[in-house]
């Protein structure tokens, strides 16, 4: 099971770095991307958004957002890293129901 963890986490280190598509733009979620978005989220609900707030895409290119925008934007990225977290959940339940340790072994993870 050990190693299908591993491949788990490689799978979801793969689709949070590919990113999610919010508008015409890509945006990863790797770990530090993930936090500063989070705090981006929490200026948003205190409405303090700048009128001239850019982000920036997994491009490198800079995205305007304003108030609305940023609460969209959020939203959508949660949304995504939470169908990740469920797919995963759904992929382990099923490796734990599997009692064959050969069956167990020959187990394609695919999140």
């Amino acid at each position: 099971m050990d190693i299908h963890l591993s491949e788990i986490n490689e799978q979801k280190d793969a689709l949070f770095l590919h990113g999610f598509t919010y508008g015409n733009h890509v945006f990863d979620l790797r770990f530090r991307h993930i936090s500063y978005m989070s705090l981006l989220g929490l200026r948003a609900n205190n409405n303090s958004i700048p009128d001239d707030f850019e982000w920036f895409d997994r491009d490198g290119n800079l995205v305007p957002m304003n108030q609305e925008t940023v609460i969209n934007f959020v939203a959508k990225m949660t949304d995504y890293i939470k169908d990740v977290e469920l797919r995963t959940h759904k992929v382990i339940k099923e490796m734990s129901g599997i009692e064959d340790l050969v069956e167990l072994a020959n187990y394609k993870v695919q999140l």
